[in-house]
């Protein structure tokens, strides 16, 4: 099974289980102002993620298409990313797609939510 993990919420992304991070997570400190994703890869036919928010639930900063686009990540077997410059005290509501090698975009994920310390 799949999983997209966002500090603090539980939901689906393409089918793929996603679920939260507890912030006792050892591995990353989060620092003021960023959320960090992870999710599992999908399938081999993904030729990269494309990640949404705003403050506003379903209505993301960036147009469709215009994504942060975080390709395969760094390490394609656990992607990963980093939002940066974020609002603290904020809440943001995040979203990612896929992409292949067209260019063709999926639709969103169901939607995942933080607020920012």
């Amino acid at each position: 099974m799949k999983k997209f993990y966002i500090y603090g919420t539980f939901c689906l992304l393409l089918g793929l289980a996603i679920f939260a991070l507890q912030n006792s997570m050892k591995s990353r400190l989060q620092r003021p102002g960023e959320a960090f994703l992870q999710w599992d890869a999908g399938s081999s036919s993904i030729s990269g993620y494309r990640i949404y928010y705003g403050q506003q639930s379903h209505q993301y900063e960036q147009p469709k298409g215009g994504g942060v686009d975080v390709g395969l990540t760094e390490t394609p077997g656990h992607p990963n990313y980093t939002v940066k410059n974020l609002k603290s005290g904020q809440t943001y509501y995040f979203a990612v797609t896929t992409y292949d090698a067209a260019g063709i975009e999926s639709n969103y994920s169901e939607e995942v939510s933080k607020r920012v310390q």
